[in-house]
């Protein structure tokens, strides 16, 4: 199936759509690229949708060294852009294609107000969205050029996440999720783990305090001097005792039993 929707709508309040697109046989890169948003805006238009209800997506492809560029000059990229919407491109193979997307939408009674705070270079973006007596921030392609190795690459993207958080007055336990994008997981996935380790123990946040829930994967951008690439979504506004951790005990351990620090998910 080229395109699948999933949805959470209640009854009353806000409805959440994810958005999945992929050719089904691979052609040229241009034609799967056409084909991906055209079928993305197809769906859109059906269910009566806006694109400016987009909050994030993802653009995985086969080779980013040498479609990244290609696609953020598209007239795909330049309409994703102006809806303020968060974009990571990433190097994670689609199956049978050259490029796939994922995007995630609000609808909402109210329109929330969304406003892009950064755009500092190619690869990150910021988005803020503000709902209420919340604000969610959505950063995107997080990343480090100056430290040649993994431990000082990984240890610099946090502490872009705590200038983030310091600069807001947003408490650390408030970083709900992060999905960690990885070259070479296999080689760097242990230091990265041992460095997490150390930085959230020099924000001093505990098991008390949940950690964040947290994805490591295989991944790259154009960049190769790039390790990894960090996107998270932190929420302020978030009271004590809003967030639960949710676990699988009959399937899976606490992460903490094998040595690294995150949580299976967080429920706010």
């Amino acid at each position: 199936m080229p395109i699948s929707v999933s949805s959470f709508i209640p009854a009353r309040g806000t409805k959440e759509y994810f958005f999945t697109v992929k050719p089904d046989d691979g052609l040229s890169f241009l034609e799967d690229l056409s084909y991906v948003f055209n079928q993305y805006k197809t769906k859109l238009a059906e269910l009566k949708i806006g694109l400016e209800s987009c909050v994030y997506c993802n653009i995985y492809v086969s080779d980013a060294v040498r479609h990244e560029d290609i696609i953020r000059y598209s007239s795909y990229f330049k309409d994703l852009y102006k809806n303020n919407i968060a974009v990571s491109i990433l190097q994670l193979p689609p199956l049978f294609s050259k490029v796939a997307l994922l995007a995630y939408h609000i609808v909402p009674e109210s329109i929330p107000r969304k406003e892009r705070i950064s755009h500092e270079n190619d690869n990150k973006t910021v988005i803020s969205l503000s709902n209420n007596s919340y604000i969610h921030y959505f950063l995107k392609g997080l990343s480090d050029t100056d430290s040649m190795s993994i431990k000082d690459q990984t240890r610099k993207v946090f502490d872009i996440i705590s200038s983030f958080c310091k600069e807001r007055g947003i408490p650390y336990k408030n970083i709900i999720r992060t999905w960690i994008y990885v070259k070479d997981i296999d080689r760097n996935y242990g230091v990265i783990s041992e460095t997490r380790r150390e930085v959230f123990s020099n924000w001093d946040l505990t098991e008390k305090d949940k950690f964040p829930a947290s994805t490591s994967t295989g991944g790259m951008n154009k960049d190769l001097r790039n390790l990894l690439l960090v996107d998270v979504t932190i929420v302020d506004g978030i009271k004590d005792g809003q967030l639960q951790k949710m676990e699988a005990l009959t399937h899976m351990s606490p992460t903490m039993r094998y040595g690294v620090i995150f949580e299976r998910g967080l429920k706010v």
